[in-house]
């Protein structure tokens, strides 16, 4: 915060050798990944992964769930020592789904990651360019700014220069 502040104090006071005309602007960065086409189609193709790994989760469950009504049906009346190695192996595939998923969960958590790095990445490379092109002298992203004129704003503008170059 210390930095951002005397950062723009030095940009204010033209303290870095910026000509007197010192455009800044703001963008929204959670705002583009909501609502640009680009962002929610790479969203999408993910939330299909993961539903499709859910899929796979509740078939598992299910499979064990019929495993153990199978047991119970069979242990009515008899002793239950009779099922010991049907009940570990019910234990086997209890833990192994818990394991597969922990390693999904993980490997969700990993794409996401990637994700959102890509996706930073490509909006980052439309700043370069548009913050070239239009004179930005700096420009900031909107948590980090305390106060600023709305006309500073120019989400709406990244938003539709990245949909354009993604089609």
């Amino acid at each position: 915060m210390l930095v951002f502040m005397v950062g723009t104090s030095v940009l204010a006071t033209g303290g870095l050798g910026f000509a007197g005309d010192t455009k800044i602007g703001i963008i929204d960065m959670e705002k583009i990944m909501k609502e640009s086409k680009a962002a929610k189609e790479a969203r999408g193709m993910f939330l299909m992964d993961i539903e499709s790994k859910r899929n796979v989760l509740k078939t598992k469950e299910n499979e064990i769930r019929t495993m153990e009504d199978k047991l119970k049906k069979k242990e009515a009346g008899k002793a239950t020592g009779e099922f010991k190695e049907e009940r570990e192996n019910i234990s086997r595939e209890i833990k192994e789904l818990k394991r597969l998923r922990d390693d999904m969960e993980e490997e969700l958590k990993k794409k996401e990651l990637e994700l959102q790095r890509k996706l930073f990445t490509e909006i980052k490379g439309i700043l370069d360019g548009f913050s070239k092109k239009e004179k930005y002298s700096i420009i900031f992203e909107k948590k980090e700014a305390l106060v600023f004129d709305e006309s500073a704003d120019i989400t709406g503008q990244i938003i539709e220069l990245y949909d354009s170059k993604k089609k």
